[in-house]
């Protein structure tokens, strides 16, 4: 207990270094370059600066440097360039967090009591989550504005899902209890969850809630778990221990996809290939590298930390997770082959899923505002450089830019960049990517910290039937006081913020045209700020992450 306070102390004193970084500017600022297309710049340091970067920026497999056994296609680079590395404003609290990390006391035995649990708190502060993990309402709220709100999709034909997991029995349970007056939206984990393997003695399960969309309200409508045990089981909302633990299986299939895929795969680890080929292909004076590089700022670094602490072979998933590594690995493989850059484009998920007009949705309605605003600066940006279409056909850096992520990703993974306005809509979803980490990765203290509301491992079976759960076999249920101690002390390191979005951008440019650019988006982001802030006061559980002062520049963390 005493080393876990010590170390409570070391994470405080390092989120509060953190937050004094963001405000201030502890790294260097890049060297001044003119910026101009390739076709206008005949001076051979610029081909003589990209070779030299297309040395640095030497990409390799990520399996072969973690020594996976996986056929995972995931690159990354072979050595992180000194150019990507941590200033020493961050290299500080990094180096608090991974002794933090690292520091254990004795071992402690089960969790014995909730009671027991929030005491643990007093140092790091309690998560929001923990007042309320056991309300109905909290759990719908949690689909649109939690760790994971993407997968949500409306249900307009519930039949179709028996061909993606659902039991017929289950689903005449389902059909008797909702209302056809209300619309029914679902979130589905059966498919990707079905055959993912887990450690012996840890539990998993293929997971299917359904929800009510009654008066502006969301409100869960039941659950259906799976296990080889067990088969298909229908859960209710009754209030009793069974239908928490139901709620508790169905959140740890949630932390387990956001972790893997919604979070380490769709934001980390393809986010850091567009600039390894940004690197690698376009020149420092060229203006699509200069719209990037403020949002990779220290990406390739937190990667380079991070894979090991989360994918090593005594890391995160291994020790905390049901699934474990091999588990892991299966599903980021399937995660590979779910993602297109269209995916996490906010207004084609809102279509895709049939989200557009779902109450209380506030990673929509947040998330479109911060989408419009970059998707303006975007355009504004490029049409300062790319005024007639053979200024976009003449670019040989930026055509060997797409073509070294078309040939990495593969056939329909982005938008052929074939005119001026494709070339828009992949780098506004690749900057909304970078604010999606934010989203999904900045709440990860208030929601991961407290386990019963989120657990990444559960240690009791789906059980035969809800009546057959007792109170106590929630706590049996749950992980170790020592994991518990890591669960919180990891999530509150994840979810510092190193960057502020909008700042640092004038410092690729001199251009004034590109410079009033930056300051028309700069000046967007605080009306939005206020906007959002505003809209937070009125509503009854406000998101506060999604203000622009909240969100991070890049992916730093």
């Amino acid at each position: 207990m005493a080393a876990f306070l010590f170390s409570s102390l070391l994470l405080k004193i390092a989120g509060i270094w953190v937050w004094l970084f963001r405000h201030s500017r502890l790294f260097h600022k890049p060297t001044f370059v003119a910026t101009a297309l390739p076709q206008h710049d005949t001076d051979p340091e610029r081909l003589r600066g990209i070779n030299q970067d297309r040395a640095l920026y030497e990409p390799a497999r990520l399996v072969e440097k973690l020594r996976l056994d996986s056929p995972l296609c995931l690159r990354t680079v072979r050595e992180l360039p000194a150019k990507e590395r941590y200033p020493a404003g961050i290299r500080i609290p990094k180096l608090l967090i991974i002794a933090a990390l690292k520091m254990n006391g004795r071992k402690t035995g089960p969790l014995k009591s909730f009671r027991q649990l929030e005491r643990l708190y007093r140092i790091l502060g309690a998560p929001r989550i923990m007042r309320f993990w056991k309300d109905d309402l909290e759990f719908a709220r949690q689909r649109l504005q939690g760790i994971n709100p993407v997968w949500i999709s409306r249900c307009e034909d519930p039949a179709a899902l028996l061909n993606q997991g659902l039991d017929q029995a289950v689903y005449d349970s389902m059909m008797l209890a909702r209302r056809p007056e209300y619309p029914l939206y679902v979130v589905n984990y059966h498919e990707l969850l079905q055959d993912i393997p887990t450690v012996e003695g840890r539990y998993l399960a293929p997971a299917i809630a359904f929800f009510e969309c009654r008066q502006e309200v969301l409100h869960p409508l039941g659950i259906q778990l799976y296990s080889r045990e067990q088969g298909p089981k229908w859960f209710y909302p009754d209030g009793s221990p069974g239908w928490t633990l139901a709620k508790m299986f169905f959140n740890s299939a949630d932390l387990f996809v956001h972790e893997s895929v919604t979070h380490l795969l769709w934001t980390h680890l393809f986010l850091e290939n567009f600039w390894i080929a940004a690197a690698r292909n376009l020149s420092d004076r060229h203006p699509v590298r200069k719209l990037l590089a403020p949002h990779f700022h220290f990406c390739l670094n937190a990667n380079h930390n991070s894979n090991q602490i989360l994918l090593g072979e005594d890391g995160i998933f291994a020790k905390l997770f049901s699934a474990g590594r091999a588990g892991t690995l299966r599903l980021l493989e399937k995660g590979e082959v779910l993602w297109t850059l269209n995916r996490t484009a906010l207004p084609a998920l809102l279509e895709r899923n049939g989200t557009a007009e779902l109450p209380g949705y506030l990673y929509r309605d947040d998330g479109l505002l911060l989408w419009q605003a970059l998707e303006s600066y975007v355009r504004n940006y490029l049409n300062l450089y790319y005024r007639q279409p053979d200024d976009l056909r003449a670019d040989h850096e930026l055509a060997a830019w797409v073509a070294e992520l078309s040939n990495y990703f593969g056939p329909g993974k982005i938008l052929p960049v074939d005119n001026t306005e494709n070339l828009q809509a992949v780098l506004t979803a690749i900057l909304f990517s970078v604010i999606q980490h934010t989203f999904v990765g900045a709440v990860q203290y208030e929601y991961i910290a407290y386990p019963p509301a989120m657990p990444p491992v559960l240690y009791i079976p789906v059980p035969a039937a809800q009546e057959e759960v007792q109170e106590v076999d929630l706590l049996r249920a749950m992980p170790t006081l020592d994991d518990i101690y890591t669960i919180m002390k990891a999530t509150y390191a994840f979810s510092m913020q190193y960057t502020t979005l909008g700042r640092h951008l004038e410092d690729y440019h001199r251009d004034p045209e590109a410079l009033a650019v930056v300051r028309d988006f700069q000046q967007r982001l605080k009306q939005l700020e206020a906007l959002i802030e505003s809209r937070d006061r009125e509503r009854p559980k406000p998101y506060g992450i999604s203000r622009p002062g909240r969100v991070a520049n890049s992916v730093s963390a």
